[in-house]
């Protein structure tokens, strides 16, 4: 089976944002192949329909394995119940290891917000592999990556 790709309208966050991390990929798919398979089918049919879906990040500070652990977070509009709108979603990972580590020194500890922008995700059968960038405010100090 041939990967396909989908998912790349670049859905941004309301406001002005730059670059932390120009490019990861989500760490740990294959440890929630349901729950990434379930957000890889959403984000399909809302780029179909015009919908809105993306990523959001979430620091774990009580994450008894990695206290520096940002869990990734897919979401997307879906169509329910008598046409109305509603929101999905589903923990499809982590940010790699070293560079929640990273995150967390450069950014966090400052106090400065950071937001994921979606570039696209691709799926070859079973396997899923979602790539994306992490933004910080356009006014915080560069990210030393």
């Amino acid at each position: 089976m041939a990967q396909e790709k989908f998912g790349q309208d670049r859905y941004l966050p309301e406001g002005d944002w730059t670059s932390a991390v120009d490019a990861a990929a989500v760490a740990g798919t294959k440890f929630r192949k349901n729950q990434a398979h379930e957000f890889a089918k959403a984000v399909k049919v809302a780029e179909q329909k015009g919908l809105e879906y993306g990523l959001e990040l979430e620091p774990e500070p009580d994450n008894r394995a990695d206290p520096n652990a940002i869990k990734v977070i897919g979401f997307a509009e879906t169509a329910g119940w008598f046409g109305r709108v509603q929101f999905q979603e589903w923990h499809v990972g982590y940010l790699h290891k070293d560079l929640a580590k990273t995150l967390h020194k450069d950014v966090l500890a400052k106090d400065v917000e950071i937001v994921a922008e979606l570039h696209h995700v691709a799926q070859d059968g079973e396997k899923v592999d979602i790539e994306m960038s992490v933004l910080q405010p356009e006014e915080a100090e560069p990210t030393k990556q």
